[in-house]
């Protein structure tokens, strides 16, 4: 008899948890993983980047399972600088978007590190960079804001994650939250497109290097039983250049 009562009871308790009925649960949307790349193939994979290198003596190449990148300047941004660019990611509304890896920067001399996102719209990108001229520091740029403060670059490998929201967005290395800043210029990007890689305006060569890349997302959860946030990366190459994050920079 006990052990009948004890069914009944859990069979009672699940049904009100999967309708939602008890206030303390309640299902909460998956995040949708939609790009990945582990540079373990030793060439580039051109469904998911496009090659973006500006000047000799820069280069890219994926060796030893990640993503190497050799900065040498020229006087910029955009007369030296070795980047990927992923392709277009249609991801549809949002709630959270997660980009994360691993990253370090052996050599930093006088380069720059850089990670970031753009959506198609002016002043939609989030760009995140280790600056090892007159610093060592990091810089956030924004919309058409920008924040910086002094930090220590990573010489050897450490986890990264830019977590966006639309009124905000999280940069967390190494497990711990590094800063929070508030920003809508992502609220309203329904695709978006990676960066990363390094530039330089010395004469000074230096290494950057990626690997385990992902992007994520949590979709808004429709009230309705259609819902159209299907994510895709597209195979147009359409304005393949990455966003300059050479303002307010060395030149």
């Amino acid at each position: 008899m006990k052990r009948a009562t004890l069914l009944l009871v859990y069979l009672l308790l699940g049904s009100c948890l999967s309708m939602g009925l008890i206030g303390f649960y309640r299902p909460v949307s998956a995040e949708n993983f939609v790009f990945y790349d582990d540079f373990n193939d030793g060439s580039l994979d051109t469904t998911k980047w496009i090659e973006d290198v500006a000047g000799s003596g820069n280069s890219y190449r994926e060796a030893n399972g990640e993503a190497e990148f050799v900065v040498f300047g020229h006087g910029g941004w955009g007369k030296g600088h070795s980047a990927l660019v992923s392709r277009w990611i249609e991801l549809g509304d949002w709630e959270s978007i997660t980009i994360s890896g691993r990253w370090k920067f052996t050599d930093p001399h006088t380069a720059e590190m850089v990670m970031g996102i753009d959506g198609p719209a002016k002043g939609q990108h989030i760009w995140v960079h280790y600056v090892s001229w007159n610093g060592p520091k990091i810089t956030y740029r924004y919309g058409n804001a920008s924040k910086s403060e002094p930090r220590e670059i990573p010489t050897e490998y450490v986890p990264f994650k830019l977590v966006i929201y639309p009124d905000r967005f999280e940069f967390w290395e190494s497990g711990k939250l590094v800063t929070t800043v508030q920003t809508e210029c992502m609220k309203k990007a329904e695709r978006i497109r990676l960066t990363i890689g390094g530039w330089d305006a010395s004469p000074l060569i230096s290494h950057v290097y990626f690997d385990d890349v992902r992007i994520g997302y949590t979709p808004v959860v429709a009230s309705s039983t259609t819902n159209k946030n299907t994510a895709s990366i597209t195979g147009s190459a359409e304005d393949t250049r990455s966003s300059s994050p050479a303002a307010g920079s060395k030149l």
